[in-house]
C-alpha cells in the first residue's frame, strides 16, 4: 500500500531499523496507530512508520524553510530567518496528515466493503438456500466483482485453504475491518456457526436486518439534509442580503463607514461557511449503494 506524500514508502520504512529507532520515544503518544495501520493493510509496525512520518514531516519542513529563507534574502533580508520559523507550520501539518492517513485509506476500504455488502449478502443467501456450502459460496464471492468485500473474501479463502480456521479468520476479519456493517454480520454469522442453526434463516435475517438499518439511516440522513439546506440557504441569500443592506442604511445615517472591504468580508464568510456546510453534507452522505 502506497501513502501519497511520505517520502519513504512502508517497504523502505520497514526495511531500515534506523526508523524504528526514531519513533520507538513517540511511540506511546499514538496508541491507535498499529491498529489503523493494520486496518489500512499496510504491513508495517507502528514505531517504523511513525519514524517515517517524522522524517518525511521534516524533510517537507526544511525545503520549506529552504524556500522560504531564499525569498526573504533576495526580497526582505532582515525577515531571513522568518523562513525557519515558518517551516514549523508544514512540518506540523505534514505530520499530522502521515498519521491520519491510514485511518482515511481504512474508512475508504470499510465505505467501498458497505456499497457492495447487501448485494454479495443477497448472494451467498442465494448459494447457501440452493445447497451450497458456506465456505463455497465465500469462495464463488470472492471471484466475483463484489470489490474491496471481494477481495478481503480472498484473504479468508487463502487462510482457510492453508489451514487455518473458517472461523478464526472470519474473526480475524471482523477485528481488522473498519467497517460497522461487516463486523455485526460475521459476528453473527460466527455465532450461527458455533450454535449450529440454521444458516440460510440467519443469512435471511442479516439481509433483512442490513435492508431496514440502511433505510434508517436514509431517513435520519435526510432528516438533517433538510435543516442543513434550511442554514445553507440563509448563509448563501439571506445573511449576504440583509447584512449588506443594514449597512447600507446605517451608511446613509451616519451610523457606520461602508467600505469595500466590508462588502468583500461578507461575501468571503458566505462562501466559507457554504463550503463548509457544503463539505460536511458530503461527509455525513451514507455510503450505501
Amino acid at each position: 500500500m502506497r501513502v501519497p506524500l511520505l517520502i519513504f514508502q512502508p517497504a523502505t520504512l520497514a526495511a531500515n531499523p534506523m526508523f524504528a529507532r526514531v519513533g520507538k520515544p513517540f511511540r506511546h503518544m499514538f496508541g491507535n496507530l498499529q491498529l489503523a495501520l493494520k486496518k489500512a493493510e499496510i504491513d508495517i509496525h507502528a514505531e517504523a512508520y511513525l519514524g517515517g512520518a517524522i522524517v518525511s514531516a521534516l524533510t517537507w519542513a526544511l525545503v520549506f524553510g529552504i524556500l522560504m529563507s531564499s525569498y526573504f534574502f533576495f526580497y526582505k533580508p532582515d525577515l531571513v530567518f522568518a523562513g525557519a520559523e515558518l517551516a514549523l507550520l508544514p512540518f506540523f501539518l505534514f505530520f499530522l496528515i502521515h498519521i491520519y492517513y491510514p485511518s482515511i485509506i481504512a474508512n475508504k476500504i470499510s465505505e467501498d466493503v458497505n456499497q457492495n455488502l447487501l448485494f454479495a449478502l443477497r448472494d451467498m443467501l442465494i448459494q447457501v438456500s440452493a445447497g451450497v456450502s458456506l465456505f463455497e459460496s465465500i469462495k464463488n464471492i470472492s471471484r466475483s466483482g463484489y470489490g474491496e468485500f471481494s477481495r478481503i473474501l480472498r484473504q479468508v479463502v487463502t487462510r482457510v485453504e492453508s489451514g487455518t480456521d473458517m472461523l478464526k479468520a472470519l474473526e480475524d476479519v471482523a477485528f481488522c475491518t473498519n467497517s460497522e456493517y461487516l463486523k455485526k454480520i460475521i459476528w453473527q454469522l460466527v455465532t450461527t456457526l458455533y450454535a449450529g442453526a440454521n444458516l440460510s434463516v440467519a443469512l435471511n435475517s442479516i439481509v433483512h436486518m442490513l435492508v431496514d438499518y440502511n433505510r434508517n439511516l436514509i431517513k435520519s440522513y435526510t432528516a438533517e439534509l433538510n435543516f442543513l439546506i434550511l442554514i445553507y440557504l440563509l448563509v448563501a441569500a439571506v445573511v449576504p442580503t440583509i447584512g449588506m443592506t443594514v449597512m447600507i442604511v446605517f451608511s446613509v445615517f451616519g451610523a457606520l463607514e461602508v467600505s469595500e472591504m466590508m462588502f468583500l468580508g461578507i461575501v468571503g464568510f458566505s462562501f466559507a461557511v457554504q463550503m463548509m456546510l457544503a463539505g460536511y453534507m458530503l461527509i455525513k452522505r451514507p455510503h450505501l449503494y
